[in-house]
């Protein structure tokens, strides 16, 4: 299962989405059962128009870079100027479909971030942080961490990166 069909599984739980043989929020696995209402859950998102950030962007910054391709094309070589504003066109399209290009942090979404809380000591429990990890990145430590600490589980939380500003040192 990729990544994106496991947020949308997160998103299912979220919502209050459940497995109907055992119970279970997505994401759980209580039932044989539980795999298989997973996938139908995110097929029938898929066949209701649902895709993928990625994927999303992935069209999105297509249809933007034939767009420029075109526009480069129509500024022609009928002058210096107009060779130079190709030249321009031509590059920002090249770093497009490279993704050098990204709007600000700020303006996108929020994301979860996911950890594993080791100790219960209500707020000042500790809580090991992997950035960047995927749920069933995390999941497969939690297994690992719960060898030696029983008590540790899955914690998540909402993250949203804002621009850097200065600060005095």
């Amino acid at each position: 299962m990729s990544a994106a069909d496991e947020a949308a599984i997160q998103a299912l739980s979220v919502a209050g989405a459940f497995c109907g043989e055992c119970g279970f929020e997505p994401g759980d696995r209580g039932c044989p059962d539980c795999e298989r209402t997973w996938t139908w859950y995110v097929d029938a998102l898929r066949a209701a128009g649902w895709a993928p950030r990625d994927e999303v962007i992935g069209d999105r910054d297509a249809q933007i870079v034939a767009w420029l391709l075109t526009k480069a094309a129509e500024e022609g070589t009928r002058n210096k100027d107009a060779r130079a504003q190709a030249t321009a066109i031509y590059r920002m399209a090249d770093k497009l479909s490279r993704g050098a290009v990204r709007p600000p942090l700020s303006k996108g979404p929020d994301s979860i971030e996911y950890g594993i809380r080791v100790t219960s000591n209500g707020p000042d429990s500790e809580v090991l942080r992997y950035p960047g990890d995927s749920r069933s990145a995390i999941e497969d430590r939690l297994v690992r961490h719960r060898t030696g600490n029983p008590s540790a589980h899955l914690v998540q939380r909402t993250v949203r990166h804002g621009e850097w500003t200065e600060v005095a040192s």
